[in-house]
């Protein structure tokens, strides 16, 4: 499964297939002929709320109007459905958001995110595969519903209720699994956001949206850019994506070769294209909101944020 970026990749559920075969599941036959009998109206009707009729309000089932609110006759009537006040889950701090997390992976990574997760009052549910570690999860994790389960089986996702989670979070150590739980996560499941880790920074090129993946975290490339951004001057460092890899962070740190420092210019004379943009400066480890008058010095941190092919102008007006 280590294809390199220059070669043709198979269409998604066909590599998706592969996998399962590979490893011995087969959930996706299964998603597949069950979406295939729900079809594109059946999958609909599980999101559709029955709406009172005429002849419902006629004989008095309408929604009690809400004290205060205002009447029809060109003002504004209830909303069916709309409830009073602010939604606030039992436990939690008044205005924060509570959600519901299923992730992937009991291992050290999945368990520190379930820890935290919980401690900022969201509901949490953990997958992990080996019934004996996922009993001691229970006694470790009481705030969180631990279930035995493969999280690459289309069962065990629709037994924890995946289908009413806000986020999934792919967190085991193996990037097949990964991919594959993102996929049925977001394609058999609809999870509004599903997140996924990255364990070898090779394959980094395979989680996108394709695969049903939001967000995807890769520690080895972080660590490999924290070591650029140590020991280089003088290059373009990538820090982080976002927006589906579609947008990048990038940092460089000025050395006197740099043209904007030779030339003297300032932010304005630079004319950087429309897809790059200078968030901030860091100079003396004191961090600067720039302006189109400010001159760049040696040894300046600049903090970009560029189109995911806009690297190439970057480099060209900060490195030279």
């Amino acid at each position: 499964m280590d294809h390199g970026p220059g070669q043709a990749v198979a269409p998604a559920d066909r590599l998706v297939h592969r996998l399962v075969r590979r490893r011995g599941h087969r959930p996706l036959r299964r998603a597949h002929r069950a979406r295939r009998a729900r079809g594109p109206a059946g999958r609909g009707l599980l999101l559709r709320r029955r709406r009172p009729t005429r002849r419902g309000r006629a004989r008095g089932r309408r929604p009690a109007r809400r004290r205060g609110a205002l009447r029809p006759g060109g003002r504004h009537p209830r909303v069916h459905g709309h409830l009073r006040g602010p939604r606030t889950a039992l436990g939690t701090p008044r205005g924060a958001v509570r959600v519901k997390v299923v992730i992937a992976g009991g291992g050290s990574v999945g368990t520190a995110i379930a820890t935290d997760l919980v401690d900022r009052h969201h509901e949490v549910t953990l997958l992990e595969q080996v019934p004996a570690t996922a009993e001691k999860l229970r006694s470790h994790l009481p705030a969180v519903t631990v279930v035995a389960a493969d999280a690459c089986e289309f069962a065990s996702l629709a037994a924890a209720d995946v289908r009413g989670a806000d986020v999934m979070i792919a967190a085991t150590g193996d990037d097949e699994d990964n991919l594959v739980v993102s996929w049925l996560a977001k394609q058999e499941f609809g999870v509004p956001h599903v997140i996924s880790r990255v364990n070898n920074a090779r394959n980094e090129w395979l989680f996108t949206e394709s695969w049903g993946v939001d967000v995807s975290v890769s520690t080895p490339s972080l660590i490999t850019s924290l070591v650029d951004e140590a020991v280089e001057v003088g290059a373009v460092i990538q820090l982080m994506t976002f927006a589906h890899g579609k947008m990048c962070l990038l940092e460089v740190t000025l050395d006197e070769r740099s043209p904007t420092v030779v030339e003297d210019l300032t932010l304005d004379e630079l004319r950087l294209p429309d897809s790059v943009r200078v968030v901030a400066v860091v100079r003396n480890e004191t961090p600067l909101v720039p302006s189109p008058s400010m001159h760049f010095l040696v040894d300046d941190h600049v903090i970009l944020m560029a189109r995911a092919d806009s690297r190439e102008e970057c480099s060209t007006a900060f490195v030279g």
